[in-house]
């Protein structure tokens, strides 16, 4: 009764494995951080969307937000109130309590209470 899709259809495409090193992903969140100063915000959007993700999260999710958080662990100095209000708030706005152990390792508070003594 149904109709098969062709191996390369766009429904088909599944997500590919992408292997980026812990280094090279804060560089990525660094640069999401530096160029909202320039105008091009559409990185520092994705990382702020990314910092929303709340309730009970998908593996992907999960380890998306994970990887997000200890990225920007690694990027503390970049960030700057006057242009990164947003993230600070979704930050800030997180509630340890309600997230998984992995997520709470990755929210390690040393780094964000460094960036608040420089505020």
């Amino acid at each position: 009764m149904g109709r098969e899709l062709p191996k390369d259809s766009a429904e088909s495409h599944e997500m590919e494995d992408v292997n980026i090193s812990d280094l090279e992903l804060v560089y990525h969140v660094r640069e999401a951080l530096t160029s909202v100063q320039s105008g091009d915000n559409d990185n520092y959007n994705q990382l702020v969307a990314v910092m929303h993700l709340s309730g009970c999260l998908d593996p992907d999710n999960r380890a998306l937000l994970k990887t997000s958080l200890k990225a920007l662990s690694g990027a503390v100095s970049y960030i700057d109130i006057s242009h990164h209000e947003s993230l600070l708030v979704s930050i800030f706005g997180m509630s340890m309590w309600n997230s998984d152990p992995d997520i709470m390792d990755a929210m390690r508070l040393y780094p964000w209470l460094r960036l608040m003594e420089n505020m």
